[in-house]
């Protein structure tokens, strides 16, 4: 995850989705039965992520997470590893610049 901060000393974090199924079953506590049974429910979705990360190195497009100060301020859907690197450092550098002027209204770029 890259971060920057900008002029006002507000941190800036932008970050590529890695696992696209939530955290509810990585979450659970770690009591026998509820561990079981999350064992159970992630298997299914372990072996699916290998298969999801090579389409996206393959061509599918990547979601970027922009957060300011831990708060989700969008969601960007850019295609390819090198392109998605560069719109990060891109935003980032903006970020760094002048703050984004999208992050203040709360917009959603998909």
């Amino acid at each position: 995850m890259a971060s920057v901060r900008d002029a006002t000393n507000v941190r800036w974090t932008v970050r590529r989705v890695w696992w696209p199924f939530g955290t509810l079953l990585l979450d659970l506590p770690e009591w026998g039965g509820l561990f079981a049974i999350g064992m159970l429910l992630t298997l299914p979705l372990v072996v699916i992520w290998p298969f999801w990360v090579l389409a996206h190195f393959l061509g599918a497009p990547w979601t970027l997470v922009v957060r300011r100060q831990g708060k989700e301020i969008r969601r960007e859907k850019v295609k390819g590893w090198y392109e998605s690197r560069q719109r990060m450092a891109g935003i980032l550098d903006e970020a760094r610049r002048q703050g984004s002027p999208e992050a203040e209204s709360g917009a959603t770029v998909y």
